[in-house]
C-alpha cells in the first residue's frame, strides 16, 4: 500500500540521517586527529632544528679546542694525532 511504502521511505531516511551524523562524527575526529599530528610534526621538527644547532656548537668548540691544543703543542712537538673524529 502507499502508506507502507510511505513509513519504509521515512525510515530509510532516518536511518540515512542517523549515518550522516556518525560519518560526520568520524569526519571530525580524523580532522581532529590530523591536526594534532600536524601539531606533533612541527614539535618534533623544531626539536630537531634546535638538537642540530646545539650540536653545530658542539662541533664549532671542539674545533676551536683541537686548535688552541695544536697551537700550544707548537710545531716542533713531534706529537701525531692518532685518531681523527
Amino acid at each position: 500500500t502507499l502508506d507502507g511504502m510511505v513509513q519504509e521511505a521515512i525510515q530509510a531516511v532516518d536511518c540515512l540521517e542517523t549515518d550522516r551524523k556518525v560519518m560526520l562524527e568520524r569526519l571530525r575526529g580524523a580532522d581532529s586527529a590530523l591536526r594534532r599530528g600536524g601539531e606533533e610534526v612541527l614539535r618534533v621538527r623544531q626539536s630537531v632544528e634546535e638538537a642540530e644547532e646545539k650540536l653545530r656548537g658542539l662541533e664549532d668548540e671542539g674545533r676551536e679546542f683541537r686548535g688552541r691544543v695544536e697551537e700550544k703543542r707548537g710545531p716542533g712537538s713531534g706529537a701525531t694525532r692518532a685518531v681523527s673524529c
